[in-house]
């Protein structure tokens, strides 16, 4: 087994370039982000030992030399175990410590987020104001506890455990995976009655919260509302409610810049004689402007940091006014 290939980098890599590579490819093939994927569990445990073995210069001594982590083998590989000489290494583990979470992170991976927007007027973005919102969740089953049946069984198939073992080889190399039992569909457990209150132990429900939005908040922002989002399983802790704010944008142009474009029509007479003229700002104030200083049609007027908070926080954006003349 080539590991640098593994890791998709070269033979002359630096740590700090082994370590990026792993931490991009982990994430994309762990077992919590592809749940019943024994293609992706598979490649995630290559990816482990392969970082295991590259980040530890023995270890990668060893393997540059001999083609294995522990040295010298008899024939290179007879009988080899790919886990041997590794202290009982377990890739799951090995992935919490990298990245910090652990057990904490896998349970939050299955009570779900939710991910909604709600669309906000300009006003409301920038003096704040409570929104009632109004969206669907889902909820273990009361009635079943979200067990998905009644009376439940321990499950003949894997003894309660929810998955199967079952081994793949690749080359001479021989893995043991687990995947989801054939018999009980993961749950552990067989039912002599299905609930009819559920399906498959998940309810779903309204829930209506009071959303308060800050005070000129950032545009395109995401406010998370902890323990508002799906809470399929009991035990564990809920998931989070994610709210993105979108800007109303029928009359105006808004980038993330925060810069708000707005087309107003004047007439030939105001701009003749030269008048002031006033501009809703979001129903927040008049801004006035003298059309002495209008040239001609189409020209945009800045109103410096009258427009809303860039989706970076990083600046208060611009109010762009275009005049056209009309008769």
């Amino acid at each position: 087994m080539d590991y640098y290939a593994i890791l998709g980098i070269e033979k002359n890599a630096s740590e700090e370039d082994i370590k990026k590579a792993y931490r991009k490819l982990a994430k994309e093939y762990h077992p919590d982000v592809n749940p019943g994927n024994p293609e992706a569990e598979n490649k995630f445990k290559e990816l482990s030992e392969a970082y295991n073995v590259l980040s530890d210069p023995d270890k990668k001594n060893n393997y540059d030399r001999f083609g294995s982590a522990t040295g010298p083998q008899n024939g290179y590989g007879g009988g080899f175990n790919p886990f041997e000489g590794m202290g009982g290494f377990d890739p799951n583990s090995f992935f919490d410590q990298f990245f910090g979470g652990g057990q904490q992170r896998r349970q939050r991976a299955v009570n779900s987020d939710i991910n909604a927007s709600i669309d906000l007027s300009l006003k409301d973005l920038l003096l704040g104001c409570v929104k009632k919102i109004n969206f669907p969740k889902n909820v273990a089953c009361p009635s079943c506890n979200g067990l998905g049946g009644h009376n439940p069984k321990t499950c003949h198939g894997c003894n309660g455990h929810g998955v199967q073992m079952r081994q793949v080889q690749q080359g001479f190399m021989i893995f043991q995976q687990s995947v989801p039992c054939s018999v009980c569909n993961g749950k552990g457990q067989s039912f002599s009655q299905l609930c009819d209150q559920c399906s498959g132990g998940i309810k779903i429900i309204q829930e209506e919260i009071d959303l308060r939005i800050p005070e000129n908040c950032p545009i395109y922002s995401t406010l998370a509302v902890h323990g508002k989002g799906n809470k399929e399983k009991n035990d564990l802790p809920p998931g989070d409610l994610n709210i993105t704010l979108q800007p109303q944008s029928d009359n105006f142009t808004i980038d993330k810049e925060g810069n708000v474009k707005y087309k107003a029509n004047i007439t030939l007479k105001d701009w003749y004689n030269n008048n002031t003229v006033n501009l809703n700002r979001f129903d927040v104030e008049m801004l006035s402007y003298n059309l002495e200083n209008l040239e001609h049609s189409d020209k945009s007027i800045i109103f410096s940091g009258k427009g809303l908070k860039s989706s970076d926080n990083s600046r208060q954006g611009d109010y762009i006014v275009s005049f056209r003349i009309t008769k």
